[in-house]
């Protein structure tokens, strides 16, 4: 059974204001019997000043004033240790008592008294001394038990109903806020429950600068950490099925190109003493095989960490190479290809094969994209702390169905395409410490690749690779 956090609230709060009640009761009560006592006192001094100057005649008529205007009252009037005025009846034994009572004197009046049962009534019984009266002589003043009882009773009526209805109030007041505090703890509840079921949507219940308030954004934060690492796996298995795939599709082509390959080479060894007119596109033949070998290689390396030995080259000589490639692809097409790299760019390509394989499959794409009589233009400028290189084309863009998701392996709308070259790309980049995206800009599709500037390699002197020499992956 769950104890709810309201009712853990208002439990110590009801007991809390019970027990204040009834203090405030006690001393409501013990007030008003004060303020009672204090009365009875000062009238008892006041019959005993009134009696000091009367006549005997004149002290029966006296007291006979005062029971009218204090109900339930009776006074007895003691001279020389015997009863000689008594306005209730009293038996031997009460008269006794009545008599041998040392009186106060009115400093002390009240302080010491008696019960008495008579003509079955309880009172109080307070003996006083009177001004001028001899020795022994004295007024026994009898208050009903009942007024005290009736001013003590209503007194804790009248302090309870008080603190009764002010303990409602605030019990009310209390269960409200507490209502409204436990229902947003109840709706953070709920929220993480949906959330273990799946539902990652944010919860509103976010604002104000209290603890419940702390609590719903951090359950938003974990929501969307949740999110992300969701997307995370979704994307680490689907890359891990796209690499077993591919890896599996790269692995049964090798083996056909490297057999193709050797054969060649057997080829060409048994008739190099034979002059044929076949020699030149066989080594053509043997040239485009080993291309296609290495491509199978990364094909086949897609989706794993690359531990192999890398060439850096500084940047502006890779793209030159590129532009070498570029410009007689883009002349047969009848394509202009417009270049702009910046002399000043301060960056070296850790893996310059796999950068070089990255921006000329960005540069035949557009290409491609931009279609007979169309431009493709490819400029790289530093940008401080950076290196910026685009890639841009006046053709129509990408189709909208995979515009979202055109890095994802296997993602082409074109017939004969794998969807495999931006992933490459996206790979080569990433390896550099960079970044790529694309946007549509003035009617022109624009590749982004935006790379770290590093020092310069230890050593140039390495010849450049041949643009030929590197793999190219085309959509």
């Amino acid at each position: 059974m769950t104890w709810s956090l309201r009712n853990q609230m208002l439990l110590p709060l009801v007991i809390f204001v019970a027990m204040l009640g009834l203090l405030i009761s006690f001393e409501q009560a013990a007030l008003q019997v004060k303020e009672h006592g204090d009365r009875a006192i000062k009238t008892y001094i006041d019959v005993s000043n009134e009696l000091s100057h009367a006549d005997p005649a004149k002290v029966a008529p006296i007291l006979a004033s005062w029971q009218s205007t204090l109900p339930g009252w009776e006074f007895v009037v003691v001279r020389q240790g015997a009863v000689e005025l008594s306005t209730i009846p009293l038996r031997g034994r009460q008269q006794a008592i009545v008599a041998s009572m040392p009186p106060a004197p009115h400093a002390e009046s009240g302080r010491d008294a008696v019960l008495l049962a008579t003509a079955g009534d309880w009172y109080y019984v307070i003996a006083i001394e009177v001004p001028g009266w001899p020795q022994r002589s004295y007024l026994v003043c009898l208050e009903p038990y009942q007024s005290i009882a009736s001013t003590v009773t209503g007194a804790f009526r009248r302090s309870g109903t008080f603190a009764f209805f002010v303990a409602l109030m605030l019990i009310l007041v209390a269960a409200i806020y507490s209502g409204r505090l436990s229902g947003r703890v109840t709706r953070i509840q709920q929220r993480v429950r949906r959330i273990a079921e799946g539902d990652l949507s944010k919860m509103a219940d976010d604002r104000g600068h209290d603890e419940i308030s702390e609590l719903a954004k951090s359950v938003n934060v974990m929501v969307t950490d949740l999110a992300s690492m969701k997307r995370i796996v979704r994307d680490t298995e689907r890359a891990r099925l796209h690499a077993q795939l591919a890896g599996g599709l790269a692995h049964e082509l090798r083996n056909g190109i490297h057999a193709a390959r050797l054969s060649i080479e057997m080829f060409r060894e048994t008739t190099e003493s034979i002059e044929l007119p076949s020699t030149r596109m066989l080594a053509n033949a043997q040239e485009q095989l080993t291309i296609t070998e290495s491509l199978v290689r990364r094909l086949l390396a897609l989706g794993k960490p690359q531990h192999g030995d890398t060439v850096p080259r500084e940047l502006r000589d890779v793209l030159l190479d590129v532009v070498g490639t570029v410009e007689t692809v883009s002349r047969h097409a009848e394509v202009d290809f417009v270049t702009d790299i910046d002399d000043a760019i301060a960056c070296v390509a850790t893996d310059s094969e796999s950068m070089q394989a990255a921006i000329l499959n960005l540069c035949l794409n557009a290409v491609e994209a931009a279609g007979r009589h169309g431009d493709v233009r490819l400029s790289a400028r530093a940008l401080g702390e950076e290196a910026q290189i685009q890639v841009s084309d006046s053709g129509p863009g990408p189709d909208e169905a995979i515009a979202e998701s055109l890095f994802e392996p296997f993602m082409t709308t074109k017939p004969e395409g794998v969807g495999l070259g931006l992933v490459l790309v996206r790979q080569a980049v990433t390896q550099e410490g960079g970044t790529v995206d694309w946007i549509r800009d003035k009617g022109r599709t624009v590749f982004r690749v935006t790379l770290p500037t590093r020092p310069e390699p230890p050593t140039l002197d390495a010849p450049s690779t041949p643009a030929t020499e590197h793999p190219l992956i085309q959509e």
